[in-house]
């Protein structure tokens, strides 16, 4: 059986205690830097694990208080309104 490796997008939120914006964002970086991410089990029970790197981010909420829509949310209301085809 062959493995491949696929490097995929994945969109995940994260909430970060600090005293500014700027403090959250350096330790999401310094924290998530090449971390190790576990997706749950495949079909055989192997685990399904992923080395983290963030590429973007966009600030979503502060302190429970929405400050704009999450970043996919535009595409995801798209996609399910597309009746094209």
């Amino acid at each position: 059986m062959n493995e491949y490796l696929f490097d995929a997008s994945v969109i995940a939120t994260f909430r970060v205690r600090a005293d500014s914006e700027d403090e959250a964002v350096q330790l999401m970086y310094e924290t998530l830097h090449c971390a190790e991410a576990n997706f749950g089990v495949w079909d055989d029970g192997t685990p399904i694990l992923s080395e983290v790197t963030i590429d973007e981010h966009e600030l979503v909420e502060v302190n429970g208080e929405c400050s704009k829509p999450p970043l996919n949310l535009e595409r995801k209301n798209d996609y399910r309104n597309n009746t094209d085809g």
